[in-house]
């Protein structure tokens, strides 16, 4: 899960500058591992910056809440109990975004291949596979 602190580097530009450092000086370099400025992501390997790279798992998580599983995706629509927190690294609930039962995004949420309505804002009926993944989503209507 990401952390936040006061980093600094040696230029003006994340995207030009070597390396990380964890003091004004710019003498104590930063551990090694993803850091992030606006949208750009770049790893920190032996204290040099790397060229910058998509790292979705330096994303934040996103909590949802769903229901119960159900067999079918009405059954899932017309439930108004959310009981469950689950999390995924985007705000959207597309086919193919992995479910997780933790904000580290590290323990894929076992759907039992069931129907379950998100909370989101146009409610929705997921259908979540035994490996965590949407396979379905249909809005509730």
């Amino acid at each position: 899960m990401a952390t936040t602190g006061n980093y600094y580097i040696d230029t003006i530009d994340f995207n030009t500058a070597t390396a990380v450092f964890t003091n004004e000086e710019l003498t104590t370099k930063a551990a090694d591992g993803f850091y992030k400025f606006g949208d750009v992501y770049r790893e920190q390997a032996n204290g040099n910056l790397l060229p910058s790279k998509d790292c979705p798992s330096c994303s934040e998580p996103f909590p949802f809440m769903i229901t119960s599983g159900f067999s079918l995706g009405t059954e899932a629509c017309a439930s108004p109990n959310y009981m469950i927190t689950v999390y995924t690294s985007s705000n959207r609930f597309d086919n193919s975004d992995v479910v997780y039962t933790d904000a580290a995004l590290s323990n894929v949420f076992d759907g039992d291949d069931k129907y379950y309505k998100v909370n989101i804002e146009i409610p929705a009926s997921i259908r979540i596979n035994k490996s965590g993944v949407i396979t379905e989503k249909t809005q509730c209507i």
